[in-house]
């Protein structure tokens, strides 16, 4: 009357190889027939085989279970952000969620955002990045190779090869309903890359930013180039 997926995720830990468990969706049929159910399939995966258990987009009720038995929350990693680049397109599309009829809606989004972008004020505005610093769309090859090299500065992380990494980034491009999935990175002048990104977009829709990956000192850099 449930059930609860999980990803089994090899890692290293300075060094050291670290067997993982990631958990993901947690579905019971009839929880007020059977309100234990959930916390049965959550703490069935804790007492895997695995060394290292994790989890992510739970809701406040799978979270609280997951404490329960023993597990914490990080909140820096915890956190969704939105930057609004086009608020009337954006409103638009956040009621297409709950209305295809919204749609009848995106002639009006565009007029009312050209009225906003021709303001003296232009408060959305996005400041361009740095001319030193340049972005330019990447293929999967050149993406696996600077995901395992910025990924390398952390200590916790997952033991990603080539094949595997191709692996994910082939599932994640099906993902059709968010959009493409773009692949981008950024340059100094000398060519160096200081980062990369993946996120799903589409012309007049909203992005989703899958996956940021860069050096510690060019965060902040990466991040404002999206």
């Amino acid at each position: 009357n449930g059930f609860i997926g999980v990803l089994p995720l090899r890692m290293t830990y300075r060094g050291m190889q670290v067997r993982a468990a990631l958990a993901s969706s947690l579905v019971v049929d009839n929880p007020q027939q059977d309100p234990m159910a959930g916390a049965r399939l959550l703490r069935s995966v804790l007492t895997g085989a695995q060394d290292l258990s994790l989890g992510e987009t739970s809701g406040p009720q799978v979270q609280r279970m997951w404490q329960r038995l023993g597990g914490s929350s990080v909140p820096t990693y915890s956190m969704d952000w939105e930057r609004v680049l086009r608020p009337a397109q954006f409103g638009v599309e956040t009621l297409k969620e709950r209305s295809w009829m919204a749609g009848w809606l995106r002639p009006v989004g565009f007029a009312v955002d050209a009225l906003l972008g021709a303001s003296k004020r232009r408060r959305f505005r996005i400041k361009p990045i740095d001319a030193g610093f340049k972005r330019a769309d990447i293929d999967a090859n050149e993406l696996v190779a600077l995901i395992r090299q910025f990924a390398a500065r952390y200590e916790l992380r997952p033991a990603w090869d080539d094949a595997g990494l191709r692996w994910i980034l082939t599932h994640a491009a099906r993902k059709e309903p968010f959009g493409d999935l773009i692949g981008r990175v950024v340059r100094a002048k000398n060519r160096t890359p200081l980062g990369c990104y993946l996120y799903y977009g589409r012309p007049g829709g909203i992005a989703l930013v899958l996956q940021i990956f860069s050096g510690q000192e060019h965060v902040n850099t990466i991040v404002k180039s999206l």
